[in-house]
């Protein structure tokens, strides 16, 4: 049928240039500036092995025009050899537009109508990535011999390639051919001595600066030299995510886009006594692709087997497939681990890519995660970023939607199987909504004109294209707290998980965070950093300035108060850390700077910098930042987050250090902008032999922090060195049932876990105890309460003079003596069950 996606066998490249009409294969992006596009077959390949192979495909031009109409700057055809069997195929099967190294060849037809073949490789020094790519990039390879049987080929063309090994040698004659739709030769290209790792890899089809509606039809690959793995199909269904929540589980399962003359629903269906039994369906959501199940009363005593069953349209005919995992017991063990990432910038981005600075998909990452294995799975923002590679398109919002899909299923093709069997909390940030920073504003948008245009506050992209990302991101997600959407229409996801003992509150840090450049004149705020000179940023805690709103706070209040569930400890996940952890030069303005400053070698410390006072980071605003703390303190909860680029570890303070809640920021996935923290002056109070950079602080907006361990970017002496010199990783948290112990891991992304002696990042792990999470000084004490029971009582600590529950907790001791924090004050002690 008609659609976007082509189907399991194939990867287009973008997502959006590319249909499905009228049977054949339509590139539907032939505009001159933009540069070659593909479409990638993913289960059948060029393997290494010294053999003959046959590729051919007919193509014609989308009108009746001749090839011969067009310059020799635009090119329709194959993509032989990209990758190889040294590259992660999902690597392979995103090249297209730029020169890459192991790139293949171009083997083609030009818009004269001659057979060209080009090289893919890295050559000339060409670095950028998206924009108006000279021919040059891709130089001519010259035959040993050319035919030329006949004229212009009005309606297409059969173009074909075969490839055989040379006897002795490891070289391989190309011969390239055309012939017209009648069956007659056109001509004929001869390339001997050709080498073979130009030829081993990936088979694509190529269209570059082609006239609108450029066809491919009947793609034939055989011979010996093939490989097959139909394993490398991906879709209909592209990924699913699942939580399992005080007895109700629900998925989102990822489709690709799907046609409107497709199966609109789809079934979750579970095994059951040898039987597979439908549990729920679901419409198939227009626009992002989704299909969203729920099922209630869910037994999660035991393991078990899912699929998502579906009713794929295909040439064959329609096609029962099925996307498999497991909804694992709910844990019951002594230790609940968490795995925490973040930020997954595909490539070294604009400006840096080289061929080599693609990290895409994170497997070594991912395994390394999966070796821990995790009771839940957390990402805490950024899973695309809009920077970097092929950049992305906003308008129209169709087309936006796709592009936004084409980012999106990069990370669900890097994390599926890791999460295809783990409950996993996905949060949406700023670049997820093609934002450098969001400052939510409740959804409004304040009038004027603003540059960036995000500082007006509010979303720049529409409201629907919004609500397409969260329902991509957050619908398997439990239902929001409060389902009020925004002001302007954008869905809200803040809500509670309870899953094994562990209470999570899940956070949006932005969604009603105000915008600094209207709040704060006083300060001349350019996305986020007062430009001022000498800016006291203590100052900027103003009246009205609102950090996660009143509807989110209430929320925290009740959360961290009501341990029923058999909550045994509290969780915040957010985006950010509720501080400002960075420094920059003395000399800059803002971060800016950061990605083109030398690293440090190890051991070094970077003098000169001063202390951030970056307004997207949550140290901003003060009594926002300090209400929210408060609330999370209740409940003794601590704080996982993403977001800085900088693992890093702090005790947060409110009116002293150490008042408040614990923070771990991971570090991130990958990224290219390396945040750091080198403050001017050591820190007070460090540990004995600690560095200089931990210790008692106040960040750049007064808050008080004491800072325990930073994964500051540094030269490692390892490739690639634009990748790990920025202390990518991830983070593994332990929370111990019965001791009540919270251990914190940052682990380098380059390190083996499994091997004897893998060493996390320096000051790592933390461990604290539950109790460290309320760090105020009690003023005296309650009686004791006697905890008949155990685990299944909680206690409530009432203030009676005005109601409020000053704090919550499910001790794991027979007794419990509360504290109080006003000796003057009377209060009354619950023990619920």
């Amino acid at each position: 049928p008609d659609r976007v996606w082509i189907g399991p066998a194939f990867q287009a490249n973008r997502l959006q240039d590319w249909r499905v009409q009228s049977g054949r294969l339509v590139s539907v992006e032939g505009r001159e500036q933009k540069p070659m596009r593909t479409v990638h077959v993913l289960t059948h390949w060029l393997s290494d092995r010294s053999a003959a192979a046959d590729i051919s495909v007919e193509l014609g031009p989308g009108d009746a025009s001749s090839f011969a109409s067009g310059s020799a700057d635009s090119w329709a055809g194959l993509l032989i050899g990209s990758g190889g069997a040294d590259v992660d195929h999902r690597i392979s099967a995103l090249t297209h537009h730029w020169p890459a190294e192991d790139g293949g060849l171009i083997v083609a037809v030009d818009g004269r109508g001659e057979i060209v073949v080009r090289d893919n490789s890295v050559n000339q020094g060409y670095r950028r990535p998206v924009g108006n790519i000279p021919t040059s990039a891709w130089p001519l390879v010259t035959p040993d011999q050319l035919d030329r049987f006949g004229g212009a080929t009005p309606g297409g063309v059969l173009l074909s390639a075969r490839l055989r090994p040379n006897i002795g040698d490891t070289t391989y004659t190309l011969v390239v051919e055309t012939s017209s739709s009648a069956g007659l030769p056109v001509a004929r290209a001869t390339y001997r001595n050709v080498p073979a790792g130009s030829v081993d890899g990936n088979v694509a089809l190529a269209a570059h600066r082609h006239s609108p509606g450029l066809w491919f039809n009947n793609l034939r690959l055989s011979g010996d030299k093939l490989a097959q793995d139909d394993d490398r199909a991906v879709g209909p269904v592209i990924g699913a995510f699942h939580t399992l929540s005080g007895g109700t589980l629900k998925m989102t399962a990822q489709f690709g886009p799907i046609g409107a003359d497709d199966a609109s629903r789809a079934k979750l269906e579970i095994r059951r006594g040898g039987d597979w039994v439908v549990a729920a369906s679901s419409p198939i959501a227009e626009g992002s692709f989704t299909a969203t199940f729920r099922v209630d009363d869910w037994d999660a005593s035991s393991s078990t087997p899912y699929r998502v069953s579906y009713d794929f349209s295909s040439r064959e005919g329609i096609v029962a497939t099925h996307y498999a995992g497991t909804i694992r017991a709910e844990p019951t063990s002594a230790e609940f681990v968490v795995g925490a990432m973040n930020c997954q910038n595909m490539s070294g981005g604009e400006g840096q890519w080289n061929g080599s600075h693609f990290w895409y998909p994170h497997a070594e990452l991912s395994d390394a995660v999966a070796y821990h294995d995790p009771d839940m799975l957390f990402f805490a923002g950024d899973q695309i970023y809009e920077a970097g590679l092929e950049g992305v398109e906003r308008t129209p919002v169709e087309r936006a939607t796709l592009d936004y899909l084409n980012h999106w299923y990069r990370f669900v093709i890097s994390f599926r199987d890791l999460a295809r069997d783990i409950p996993t909390v996905i949060i949406p940030d700023d670049h997820d909504v093609y934002h450098g920073n969001v400052w939510g504003n409740a959804g409004v948008r304040m009038p004027g004109q603003f540059s960036p245009p995000t500082d007006a506050g509010g979303y720049t992209m529409p409201a629907e294209w919004v609500n397409m990302v969260h329902r991509t991101q957050v619908s398997h997600l439990p239902d929001p707290a409060d389902p009020e959407p925004l002001a302007n229409g954008i869905s809200v996801y803040h809500t509670r998980v309870e899953y094994a003992g562990v209470s999570f509150a899940v956070l949006a840090d932005r969604m009603w965070k105000s915008p600094p450049v209207t709040t704060v004149p006083a300060a001349r705020v350019w996305n986020g950093w007062p430009q001022v000179e000498n800016y006291d940023a203590t100052q900027a805690d103003v009246a009205g300035a609102r950090l996660l709103g009143e509807r989110q706070l209430d929320f925290l209040d009740s959360w961290a108060t009501d341990w029923s569930h058999d909550a045994w400890m509290k969780v915040v996940l957010s985006q950010t850390l509720f501080s400002n952890l960075a420094t920059i030069p003395d000399s800059a303005t803002s971060g800016a700077v950061l990605p083109a400053l030398g690293l440090p070698r190890p051991g070094e410390y970077q003098r000169g910098d001063k202390i951030a006072s970056d307004m997207d980071s949550n140290g901003w605003p003060q009594t926002g930042r300090n209400e929210a703390l408060r609330r999370m303190r209740k409940g003794f909860a601590f704080h996982i987050a993403g977001d800085q680029h900088l693992g890093s570890y702090v005790h947060y303070g409110i009116d002293e250090w150490g008042d408040a809640g614990n923070a771990f920021v991971v570090p991130s996935i990958a990224n290219i902008w390396p945040r750091r923290w080198f403050p001017p002056n050591p820190g007070a109070n460090r540990l004995p032999d600690a560095p200089e950079y931990t210790g008692d602080f106040h960040d750049g907006f007064g808050n008080k922090m004491t800072v325990r361990a930073v994964a500051n970017p540094v030269l490692t002496g390892l490739e690639p060195s634009a990748l790990y010199d920025r202390s990518p990783g991830y983070g593994i948290i332990r929370f111990n049932r019965e001791s009540r112990k919270i251990t914190s891991e940052a682990w380098p992304r380059w390190v083996d876990p499994s091997l004897e002696g893998a060493a996390q990042y320096d000051g790592w792990p933390v461990t604290i105890d539950q109790t460290d999470n309320y760090g105020r000084q009690p003023a005296g004490f309650l009686d004791e309460i006697e905890l008949d029971g155990g685990e299944r009582r909680w206690i409530q600590v009432i203030d009676n003079e005005t109601g409020e529950v000053v704090y919550a907790v499910r001790p794991h001791t027979q007794s419990y003596r509360p504290a109080i924090f006003d000796a003057s004050g009377k209060y009354t002690a619950v023990a619920r069950r």
